[in-house]
């Protein structure tokens, strides 16, 4: 069987500024391989009408706030790692999310919003059927920064 994840999109706030990315990742039978995603061609459940919107359409023009990393039942090793790599190359998530088989909430505060598409990596694990989630929480850009500080 091939890696897989899968992604979701929650509303954290009623007034949508704040919301979770979800990411459930499961290692190749194998190897343990997860493959890489485009947040292009990633459509995901949004809104009460039951449709889907393309995952870059909701997390561009948001902040990274916090990931929060919970290892599955079958964990990866360490020196496992989640990117999200803009079309410059550079990570939303600072190379922060770096021990996907430790429970963590790690500090990911960004500069700077999501601009463009990413590349979502999940790398280095070699667990067969390695399995483990990731909730990253992000800030629309229009909100205030200073309330959360």
């Amino acid at each position: 069987m091939a890696g897989s994840a899968t992604f979701a999109v929650t509303a954290v706030t009623n007034d949508l500024s704040v919301k979770t990315l979800t990411i459930n990742w499961t290692g190749d039978a194998t190897n343990g391989s997860v493959p890489a995603y485009s947040s292009d061609d990633i459509n995901v459940s949004w809104g009460s009408g039951g449709g889907t919107q393309p995952l870059t359409s909701l997390i561009k023009g948001h902040y990274g706030l916090v990931a929060r990393i919970i290892p599955g039942t079958t964990t990866a090793p360490s020196g496992g790692a989640l990117t999200l790599d803009d079309t410059a190359g550079f990570d939303f998530l600072k190379n922060a999310v770096t021990a996907l088989q430790t429970k963590a909430n790690i500090n990911i505060q960004n500069n700077d919003p999501l601009y463009s598409a990413v590349s979502i990596n999940i790398t280095g694990n070699t667990t067969p059927s390695a399995t483990g989630t990731i909730e990253i929480k992000l800030l629309w850009a229009g909100t205030a920064r200073w309330r959360l500080q």
